[in-house]
């Protein structure tokens, strides 16, 4: 009788001693592994003669035969054993001779008779130097642990830690493994007898036993610090008036006061009527560190209407402390009414804000970010939306818009539900897909206008229907379009917004045209011109404006507008996180997989997807963080600047994370961004040229625009007009603090008419066309010249040859601001619709006439005839 054994791998298959492999799941019944499978040798010099000790361990249910198969120069005993199942390990010593090379690397191969070969990698190398990532451990008095203690491979080959002990005995400490060059290894720590009183410190030496390299030294001090100490912002939330149907959030502040680490293990509301919730940062227990902070989000949603109030139980480790309530309380509006008065928006590509004002009081920024700690940023928005679930159609409130959606479209498992600067992409007709859901641009930007509708609804506590909102000024025609479908979905009065919609730069302008004192207006005279450098995040616009004074009269008038849709601030950033990249890749020494979105969205779920999305946002977010301390930076400009946050970057095929710390000089972003921003000088040359204007008459250069704080801007408009530019106190909230108060003067008309303050532009400032096909090619026939006042007129046929198109052929309707006509090889068309003519069964070429009418920059109407037909043949469709 065979003696029954059970299968190791899965435990359900009985097995005999002459059976290979299980037949329940196949897996071999002889498996060999080794102890370790990395041999590291430090030699001193080439000719030593190095010693070492491999551990065989046989992990399968039977006898396992082994032979082992050495390099040349290896001596190995003994070199053929066998194995008894489940033993303790056999060893097998074997000698060599250092080679001459700096690093040297072979293998020892052991066969296994009916089981897989086992492969042991002997290296030579200079010897590593470990180091404790943080040489004090803080603990809490009475706490035994177990802590953790991180060693990293700072320089040198790698190690293999076997054993590690306290050389004073005052630690229990476990752990051990492979450290390779840059990796780390997590050992464990444990008091035995608890920490002492808070105030005292320990004293340590960690011994680590190195494979074949002797041991390792670390010193390391244990500090003893105070019980945690829970902190609340406030025991009581008033959240005042709510309006039904809102969504309204407040944070409550968790700071820890104490030393140790609090730990939040309970949160629950009490008394809840159904009206509201509770959002944590993580779920419970999560921890608040020592001098952190956490907010709780506390939200209440009602249809109806009266008072409500609910009681939140916290539960934590504070020992002076353990449990605290926190009192909420609301109002909920039964039958709010509507306000007359205006707000102003800036719907930005990367951050959105808004401006409002009660009545009687002075127009605020609201606060749309509480989490935010800086306070230009608490007013701005993220312009970022998440959905937790598929999106509904008509339900501008079934996302997260802001932060908390930044935040998501950070993290691989949550981004391909996120949407991020859909701002470029208004006026296309291509949807986004959302968790299987399509949504079109306009869509998506309705959702984040109604967050900042539902600010000001809940600040003002009134339905909020008209806005000034302001747009680039070099916004095409279904771009304005689009931003108007997008206002009207989220609730605004599409005809007032369309009416009342104000560019960017005029906006930037009425705000500072506020703050000109006396003073200056002596210093620049009565009447003068100065050039807005508008630099946001995801456009350009380069507006000259004219300012006239009279007595207390202020007045406005744009003379000359250009700008570019696509580059921004986030064009900067994109540059530089690909020289990052560089940098990592030279760092670590390997390939980085850490390409934009556009390349890996289409790739399918899996770990090279997962390696591109990680690297690439740790890298965005790093070139964010080191851009906005660049822009702040003055002086040196060979002055390094450190991210300030090590990296765990995915590196090469192997798929080994790695920490790299990257710096940059002030001097060496410059250069990268150099070329780029000097090519903006000609969109300031052809503003100058439509104006009528030399750099000498303009006194004065305003930047405004969160992107204009970059350094450089400011040197290269000081070296093209010779004065040293103004940048706007608060360049991101102006816009939309002009835009507020171009409302104000619409709400009050005794103030004047708003064509009294502000003028816009009253010409072309492009060329407006089509695009026709020959058989030369694709070219622009321009209808309508830049320079022609509003309501600007031009059409086809002109005196040139009459143009006839086919039935069922198409003409693109187009707008030019460059200077080029070919379609293919200038960026600066952007088409607005296309002429379709139909066909009345005739295959005959048809005379095409065409009128265009330019109403104002934002406007335009196509009248059509074909074959003699008025439209009957031919209909403008407009993008």
């Amino acid at each position: 009788m065979f003696p029954v054994l059970t299968c190791l791998a899965c435990k359900q298959w009985e097995v005999s001693p002459t059976d290979i492999y299980c037949s329940w799941c196949g897996e071999p019944l002889t498996k060999v592994s080794l102890a370790h499978d990395l041999a590291p040798f430090y030699p001193a010099s080439a000719g030593d003669e190095l010693q070492g000790e491999l551990v065989l361990i046989n992990q399968g249910t039977r006898l396992a035969r082994v032979r082992a198969a050495a390099p040349p120069g290896f001596v190995l005993s003994p070199p053929v054993l066998e194995l008894e199942p489940g033993g303790p390990g056999t060893s097998v010593l074997f000698t060599f001779f250092a080679p001459r090379a700096a690093f040297w690397a072979d293998t020892i191969r052991f066969e296994v008779e009916n089981g897989a070969p086992v492969p042991a990698k002997v290296v030579c190398s200079a010897r590593p130097r470990l180091q404790a990532l943080g040489e004090a451990l803080a603990v809490t008095e009475g706490e035994r642990g177990p802590f953790t203690v991180t060693v990293r491979n700072v320089e040198g080959g790698p190690a293999v830690v076997t054993a590690v002990k306290a050389r004073h005995g005052r630690l229990e400490v476990a752990g051990g493994g492979e450290i390779q060059p840059g990796g780390q290894l997590a050992l464990r720590v444990q008091l035995p007898g608890g920490a002492p009183a808070a105030g005292g410190e320990l004293r340590e030496v960690l011994e680590l036993t190195l494979l074949n390299g002797g041991t390792a030294e670390l010193p390391l001090s244990v500090t003893v610090q105070r019980p945690p100490k829970l902190g609340l912002s406030t025991d009581h939330l008033v959240f005042g008036d709510v309006l039904p149907g809102r969504t309204r959030r407040m944070p409550l502040h968790i700071t820890n006061l104490g030393q140790g680490t609090l730990v939040v293990t309970h949160a629950a509301l009490q008394g809840n009527d159904g009206r509201w919730t509770l959002t944590l940062p993580q779920p419970v227990p999560f921890e608040v560190r020592t001098a952190g902070e956490e907010s709780i989000s506390l939200a209440v949603q009602d249809a109806g209407g009266g008072a409500t109030a609910v009681r939140l139980l916290l539960v934590t480790n504070d020992p002076q402390r353990p449990e605290c309530y926190v009192t909420a309380e609301a109002r909920v509006l039964a039958n709010p009414e509507a306000t007359d008065a205006f707000v102003g928006i800036d719907f930005g590509t990367t951050n959105s804000c808004i401006c409002a004002a009660r009545p009687g009081e002075q127009p605020r920024m609201l606060v749309l970010d509480e989490m935010a700690q800086d306070p230009e940023e608490r007013v701005n928005l993220p312009s970022c939306v998440y959905w937790p679930q598929p999106p509904v159609p008509g339900d501008l409130r079934d996302c997260e818009v802001g932060r908390a959606a930044l935040n998501m479209a950070g993290n691989p498992l949550y981004a391909h539900a996120t949407s991020l600067s859909i701002k470029r992409r208004l006026g296309e007709q291509h949807p986004e897909r959302i968790l299987g859901v399509n949504l079109m641009p306009h869509e998506i930007a309705a959702r984040i206008i109604r967050h900042l509708v539902d600010a000001a609804e809940e600040y003002l506590g009134a339905i909020v229907r008209k806005a000034v909102v302001t747009v680039p000024a070099n916004f095409t025609p279904p771009q304005v379009r689009a931003t108007v479908e997008a206002c009207n979905t989220a609730g605004l009065e599409a005809e007032v917004v369309r009416r009342h919609m104000m560019d960017e730069p005029v906006g930037a302008a009425v705000d500072y045209l506020t703050t000109l004192d006396e003073r200056q207006d002596a210093e620049f005279g009565p009447t003068f011109h100065t050039l807005v450098y508008d630099f946001g995040g995801g456009t350009l616009d380069i507006s000259i404006i004219r300012y006239e004074f009279d007595g207390a009269a202020r007045r406005l008038r744009v003379v000359a507008t250009k700008g570019d849709n696509a580059f921004g601030g986030d064009d900067l950033t994109e540059i530089l996180r690909r020289r990052l990249r560089q940098k990592a890749e030279q760092e670590l020494m390997g390939s980085l997989p850490a390409d934009p979105p556009e390349k890996w969205r289409s790739m399918p779920p899996g770990d090279l997807r997962t390696m591109h999305y990680t690297n690439y946002t740790l890298l965005r977010t790093a070139a964010e963080r080191m851009k906005r301390r660049l822009s702040e930076q003055a002086g040196d400009l060979r002055q390094e600047v450190e991210d300030g946050a090590e990296l765990e970057l995915i590196v090469g095929r192997e798929r080994r994370k790695q920490y790299v710390a990257l710096k940059m000089s002030l001097g060496e972003y410059e250069d990268l961004i150099r070329e780029r921003l000097q090519q903006t000088r000609r969109l300031v040359d052809r503003a100058l040229t439509a104006a009528r204007l030399r750099e000498e008459e303009i006194p004065l250069v305003l930047m405004v625009g969160k992107s204009s704080r970059t350094p450089l801007v400011g040197k290269l408009l000081e070296r093209w007009f010779g004065i040293k530019p103004v940048l706007h106190p608060d360049p991101k909230a102006c816009v939309a603090r002009g835009a507020y108060r171009k409302g104000v003067i619409l709400s009050h008309p005794e103030f004047g008419e708003v064509t009294d303050l502000v003028r816009e532009l009253d010409k072309t400032n492009c060329r407006y066309g089509i695009i026709v096909s020959t058989w030369r090619g694709r070219r622009f026939l321009a209808l309508v010249p830049e320079g022609a006042a509003f309501p600007a007129i031009g059409g086809l046929p002109t005196d040139g040859p009459p143009l006839n198109a086919r039935p069922g052929s198409r003409l693109i309707v187009a707008l030019n601001r460059g200077d080029e006509d070919n379609p293919d090889g200038n960026g600066e068309i952007s088409q607005l619709g296309e002429i379709v003519v139909e066909s009345d069964g005739a295959a005959s070429l048809l005379p095409l006439e065409v009128t265009m009418t330019v109403h104002d920059h934002r406007h335009i109407s196509v009248g059509l005839r074909a074959g003699g037909a008025e439209t009957r043949l031919a209909q403008f469709k407009e993008y």
